[in-house]
C-alpha cells in the first residue's frame, strides 16, 4: 500500500514537472520589456527544501513555488511604476524638503526625549521600593526607555528623509486623485485602494502585463 501511494505521489510530481514552463518563458512585460520565469524564479535548493517540506502534497508546493515568484515579480512592476509617476509628477524631495524634514524631526525628537525622561523618573522612583516581579518589571520597563531615548538621538540620514518625503508625496497625490481606503505602515499612512486603482490604470496602458495567470493573484492579493 505504502509503495502505491509512494508511486502515485512520484506520478503527480512527474506531470506537475512536465507543465512546468522553462525558465525562458515571458512571464511578464515591463515598459514593453520581457521579464522571464528565471528573472523572477526561486533559487534550486529552496525548491529542493520545499519538496521536501510539501512531500506529501503536490498542490501545496506548487502553491507555495508561485506565490513566491509572484512576491518576486511584485516590487519589479511595482517600483518601476511608482518610480515612473514620482518623475512624470515631480513629487522627488527637494533639498528645502529634506532641510524642513530635519528641523521638524529634531523638535519632535526633542518632545519624546522630554517625555520619555519623565517617565524613566517615575520608574526609578519605583524601583527604590519595589521587590520581587515589580522590581524586575520595572527594570525591564526601564531598559526599554533607555533604548528609546538612544533612538531619539540619532539622526536619520537624508537617504531615510528623501525616502520618507518622496513616499508621503507620492501617497498624498495618488489619495487625491483615487480616494479609497488608507492603512497605516512604517513610511505612514499608505492609501491602499489608491494604489490598486493606479496599478490598474498603469495595466490599461501597457505600462506592465503580466501573462501568467498563476502570477496575477499573489501580484494583485496586498491590495485587495
Amino acid at each position: 500500500m505504502k509503495f502505491a501511494i509512494l508511486a502515485l505521489l512520484c506520478t503527480i510530481f512527474v506531470v506537475s514537472q512536465q507543465n512546468e514552463p522553462s525558465a525562458n518563458t515571458i512571464v511578464a512585460t515591463l515598459f514593453k520589456q520581457n521579464i522571464y520565469l528565471k528573472d523572477i524564479d526561486v533559487s534550486a535548493a529552496d525548491k529542493e527544501q520545499s519538496k521536501k517540506d510539501f512531500a506529501e502534497d503536490i498542490n501545496e508546493y506548487q502553491k507555495w513555488l508561485w506565490e513566491v515568484r509572484g512576491q518576486n515579480l511584485s516590487p519589479k512592476i511595482i517600483g518601476a511604476m511608482f518610480n515612473k509617476y514620482v518623475a512624470d509628477n515631480k513629487l522627488q524631495a527637494t533639498d528645502t524638503d529634506v532641510e524642513a524634514f530635519f528641523v521638524d524631526n529634531k523638535l519632535r525628537q526633542q518632545r519624546e526625549q522630554k517625555h520619555l525622561n519623565a517617565q524613566k523618573q517615575q520608574l526609578l522612583e519605583k524601583l527604590k521600593t519595589a521587590q520581587g516581579k515589580e522590581k524586575k518589571q520595572i527594570e525591564f520597563d526601564l531598559e526599554n526607555i533607555n533604548y528609546e531615548i538612544q533612538v531619539q538621538n540619532t539622526k536619520p540620514s537624508k537617504w531615510i528623509a528623501t525616502s520618507f518625503i518622496r513616499s508621503w508625496k507620492m501617497n498624498n497625490a495618488l489619495y487625491k486623485k483615487y480616494g479609497g481606503r488608507v492603512i497605516f505602515q512604517q513610511m505612514g499612512p499608505e492609501p491602499l485602494d489608491a494604489y490598486r486603482k493606479f496599478l490598474q490604470d498603469c495595466e490599461k496602458r501597457g505600462d506592465f502585463q503580466i501573462m501568467e495567470e498563476k502570477l496575477k493573484p499573489p501580484f494583485w492579493e496586498y491590495f485587495v
